[in-house]
């Protein structure tokens, strides 16, 4: 899967997060709203498409599950995609520790293991 996971990746995947299932047009109809893009037929159609792109290559790395119906619906691999808080914790050899909250992230476990972490701060 490699580190190339941008906005518009983190956003689809939040909301397969936030939802049990979804089309490609729920989603494109969420990321209209919440990037502010201008609600039209052509917008939504573009988008519609680069959202079936991506879905294809989450589907393909195992990240996102897809139903054989029509329209398809697709839902989060839980086991592969996990939601949450960040905090580093640092300790020294005497025992004194520092912790520090760094916010939301997605982990992603790609299909050889690697392990993607990006923060959600501005995805939203």
């Amino acid at each position: 899967m490699s580190n190339n996971i941008d906005k518009l990746d983190i956003s689809i995947l939040r909301y397969l997060n936030e939802h049990k299932e979804a089309t490609t047009t729920d989603i494109a109809k969420y990321i209209i709203k919440t990037m502010k893009l201008k609600k039209t037929k052509d917008n939504l159609v573009k988008l519609d498409n680069k959202i079936r792109f991506r879905l294809k290559r989450f589907v393909d790395s195992h990240l996102i599950l897809c139903t054989k119906t029509s329209p398809a619906y697709y839902s989060l691999n839980r086991s592969k995609v996990l939601f949450g808080e960040g905090t580093l914790t640092i300790k020294n050899t005497k025992g004194r520790q520092f912790s520090m909250d760094l916010g939301e992230f997605v982990v992603i476990i790609g299909l050889d293991g690697e392990l993607i972490v990006k923060p959600l701060e501005d995805t939203n």
